[in-house]
């Protein structure tokens, strides 16, 4: 048990408990200090400098609506760094166009996608290939683009998520 300063717990947002182990970070740091040219940097502060965005999927039809052209893209469906399209699975063309919120998904060849919540596989990540862009993808998932590739490619950065430390 142990306890902390209320200014300590405004500082650091923390209002609600959560889990929170400090040895998840130890890896991290040690490879950081391993490695002069490595700099760690969270995600959401390369959101707020424009290099990255990062959003969710669109949406999850029900399943009477599954009966379509236009691949609907489950949580399950993300396996070994690949996106497998289930045949299966499919929707209408006027409903991705209601989760799109257009005519087209807002998808791009080479996203990194990950399960968001209610899977074990929560920062996973696949790569969406060039030909998938055009699916509907659950509201589970989160996608992750770099918008500055001077800075690094989504290669580098799939790279660089799927470190074990990062991971941890």
């Amino acid at each position: 048990v142990f306890y902390r300063s209320l200014e300590d717990v405004v500082a650091k947002d923390i209002f609600v408990p959560k889990y929170y182990d400090q040895k998840s970070l130890s890896g991290i740091h040690e490879l950081v200090s391993k490695y002069s040219d490595l700099e760690l940097i969270s995600l959401g502060d390369l959101v707020g400098k424009g290099e990255l965005t990062i959003f969710n999927g669109h949406g999850s039809p029900s399943s009477d609506q599954r009966l379509g052209v236009v691949p609907y893209i489950k949580v399950s469906d993300l396996r070994a760094g690949h996106v497998d399209i289930n045949p299966t699975n499919m929707v209408p063309l006027e409903l991705d166009n209601e989760f799109w919120g257009g005519d087209i998904s807002g998808m791009k060849p080479y996203d990194l996608i990950s399960p968001e919540r209610a899977s074990k596989n929560i920062g996973e990540f696949c790569v969406l290939m060039p030909g998938q862009e055009q699916a509907v993808f659950t509201k589970e998932v989160i996608v992750i683009r770099t918008l500055n590739e001077n800075l690094f490619d989504q290669f580098y950065l799939l790279w660089a998520l799927s470190l074990k430390e990062v991971r941890n």
